[in-house]
């Protein structure tokens, strides 16, 4: 028996690159596959310099505004930070070693977790990354103290404050926070959305969520869309205002506002989530052409 099978141009590719051909797309943009040579195959590794610098330039600021503190690490962190300008680079100078793979420490969002989360880094399965000795104590002994009870983590303590709740990690439960909501690919994102999913979304009664995906790139979006979704399967309202139809069609009930009232609603039932875009669509058509009440 035989099979005529039909490939797609990527697994083409693969097959040809297995079996030792010339890649055709290597010769005609050498520059660009030169680039990924250079990163292939190599493990990242962890660049401090950047919070290195910022948590010098907070300590110089004690006592100032916020935002000022900000602005003047930003300026400490562009004034003294390496930059590295590998070979082939047409948009160039970037943080990191050269002509390496590497992960940027964000303290001021993450810093009381950091030297926890090193030492688990290595042998991580999801994202492994390398850090060595000289790095891990810097972050161990200066960056981690100085940023105890300053990030993310007491900003949460503080709007708790009225519901009389205060978080305290025990080293068991820091060490699982580490192992399932830190990755230093995407920075602080995951270690926020951990704590706000398993602890914060659990004391509050209500989540408004305003414009949520507005500001997001289409990946974060449809995160934090299945974040909302698995709250809200655990029990959590969700009050949602969006003018994004994708957002929308993962609701339960939708309601159309026009001229400031209640225009018309929609409800799930048993539709999927394509089904209820397409009403959503629909009904949109009909408010834009000045349709009726159906």
């Amino acid at each position: 028996m035989s099979c005529a099978c039909t490939y797609s141009e990527q697994e083409q590719l693969l097959l040809d690159t297995i079996a030792g051909k010339s890649n055709p797309y290597a010769e005609k943009h050498p520059r660009l596959y030169r680039l990924v040579a250079a990163f292939e195959g190599k493990k990242p590794h962890i660049d401090v310099e950047r919070a290195l610098l910022f948590t010098e330039s907070m300590k110089q600021t004690e006592g100032e505004l916020l935002v000022l503190r900000w602005a003047k690490a930003l300026k400490h962190i562009g004034e003294n930070m390496t930059v590295y300008i590998d070979d082939d680079q047409l948009i160039a100078g970037r943080c990191g070693q050269q002509g390496a793979r590497y992960g940027i420490l964000y303290p001021e969002l993450d810093g009381d977790y950091q030297a926890s989360a090193l030492k688990e880094l290595p042998g991580h399965e999801a994202s492994p990354f390398d850090v060595n000795a000289e790095d891990a104590r810097a972050v161990e002994e200066i960056i981690t103290p100085y940023w105890k009870d300053k990030t993310f983590h007491q900003d949460l303590n503080s709007r708790l404050v009225d519901k009389e709740v205060r978080v305290e990690l025990s080293k068991e439960a820091e060490a699982y926070v580490v192992d399932h909501g830190f990755d230093p690919v995407y920075g602080a994102r995951p270690l926020k959305r951990f704590l706000q999913k398993h602890v914060e979304t659990l004391s509050a009664k209500l989540i408004l969520a305003d414009e949520p995906t507005g500001a997001l790139d289409s990946r974060s979006a449809d995160d934090l869309l299945r974040l909302f979704g698995e709250v809200n399967e655990e029990g959590q309202t969700i009050l949602m205002v969006t003018h994004s139809v994708k957002a929308a069609s993962k609701a339960g009930r939708v309601l159309f506002i026009r001229d400031g009232e209640v225009f018309h609603q929609v409800y799930r039932g048993q539709m999927t989530d394509e089904q209820l875009y397409q009403k959503i669509s629909d009904t949109l058509t009909m408010l834009a052409t000045g349709g009726d009440r159906r």
